[in-house]
């Protein structure tokens, strides 16, 4: 049994630790999280304890996230490892301070606006690019050189990612022209009209085979 110090009692006091349910305010949002607290055996309130304390600043900052749509550390951790870029090195990539990714991905919260550009720069591989060509000079020629090979890697994985979806599609496509024109069937035939819109639209050009 660990002994702490309770305001409470304002004296050196046994503990134990048990679950209680507490409310944080982030970012004027009220987030109830349940989780370990040290309590007080003589007066059964909470007691500072650092590690405990942190962990449950850490359940509720996820719990906001979760709610808000922000991206989680391991989520920010996974986009800049997507491009092979330090901390240090994505930061200046993005023109922020150097310390920026060391925060979010130990669980400091994001502005919204830095979540933005992070989500950006995951789904938009033409931007990254820009970027690239903005702010490379920043980067070491290592840094440089490993950027070029992750964005010539995303490329070529989108790329027969591509491929593959545009064979299933035209075999989805086959098959739909084989029905439609066996009976006359009317969901078929809107669904081939609804094929041929949206692959008009992405420049497919689906085969009749």
């Amino acid at each position: 049994m660990k002994e702490s110090y309770c305001e409470t009692c304002n004296a050196m006091r046994p503990t134990h630790v048990d679950n209680r349910a507490e409310t944080f305010t982030v970012r004027n949002t009220e987030i109830r999280v349940e989780t370990a607290a040290r309590i007080c055996e003589s007066c059964g309130e909470v007691v500072f304890d650092r590690e405990l304390d942190d962990a449950k600043l850490d359940q509720a900052y996820r719990q906001y996230r979760a709610q808000t749509g922000l991206l989680q550390p391991e989520e920010i951790r996974a986009i800049r490892e997507t491009y092979a870029l330090s901390q240090s090195a994505a930061a200046k990539l993005l023109g922020w301070s150097p310390a920026t990714f060391t925060r979010y991905e130990t669980g400091s919260l994001q502005e919204a606006a830095h979540d933005e550009l992070l989500r950006r720069l995951r789904d938009d591989r033409h931007w990254a690019h820009e970027l690239f060509a903005r702010n490379g000079s920043k980067l070491t020629k290592l840094q440089q050189r490993k950027l070029r090979q992750a964005l010539e890697s995303s490329e070529l994985v989108v790329s027969r990612s591509n491929t593959v979806l545009v064979d299933a599609l035209n075999a989805v496509y086959s098959d739909l022209l084989y029905v439609a024109g066996e009976d006359g069937n009317i969901p078929c035939q809107r669904a081939l009209e609804v094929v041929e819109r949206r692959a008009e639209q992405a420049g497919i050009v689906l085969s009749h085979e």
